[in-house]
């Protein structure tokens, strides 16, 4: 006859999976939106990888979403690998 022990790695309904925190995903994000669009209006011409040295990261990929955001708001063009001001 088995007998059903509980798995501490399985995850249940009381179980809690979300977290609310301030510090998530969303709220860096805006940050980094924000922060990247101040640097390209300081210094026009700026490259993802400038930019990414300046945030103090490893390598630009974490920046690659947030510039294509503000390319499609509208905020931000792309000249090869520079980015410039739209207005």
């Amino acid at each position: 006859e088995k007998t059903a022990t509980a798995n501490p790695r399985t995850r249940t309904a009381a179980t809690p999976t979300a977290r609310v925190s301030s510090s998530g995903p969303e709220a860096r994000t805006g940050g980094r939106r924000d922060q990247l669009l101040a640097l390209v209006v300081d210094q026009p011409g700026i490259t993802l990888a400038q930019a990414a040295k300046q945030f103090g990261l490893k390598d630009a990929s974490g920046l690659y979403a947030v510039a294509r955001r503000l390319q499609d708001d509208g905020l931000v063009r792309k000249s090869g690998a520079e980015l410039h001001p739209a207005a």
